[in-house]
């Protein structure tokens, strides 16, 4: 079943929201305050909640897991565009399967083979 509960304070509960997400999956709670706003975690839970004639806002259970997959899923994207920015990891596009790859960069000599 999934219950709805009313989110009284959207501020308070998008950071909550944030940091166990960030807390779940290994990421400081340094790295959610520098790839994230606490802006955009709203608009995330906005985009899953219900809204009713007061402006009031309610979630559910499933659409609050969503909205912690698209929270996951920003924090994984900036790690990757982060890590592919300082050199760690190479990056491209596989038309064949149709999405981005990322892999381990390669050590190179002097030669550069």
């Amino acid at each position: 079943m999934n219950e709805i509960y009313e989110i009284k304070n959207m501020g308070a509960f998008a950071k909550g929201l944030a940091k166990e997400v960030a807390k779940s999956s290994y990421f400081s709670y340094d790295q959610l305050k520098d790839y994230i706003t606490v802006k955009n975690i709203k608009n995330i839970i906005k985009d899953y909640a219900f809204r009713d004639e007061r402006g009031r806002y309610s979630i559910g259970e499933e659409e609050a897991s969503a909205a912690c997959d698209d929270i996951l899923d920003w924090l994984i994207g900036v790690d990757l565009a982060r890590m592919c920015a300082s050199n760690i990891l190479d990056c491209y596009w596989d038309d064949k399967k149709d999405c981005m790859v990322f892999m381990e960069k390669k050590e190179t000599n002097k030669n550069g083979d």
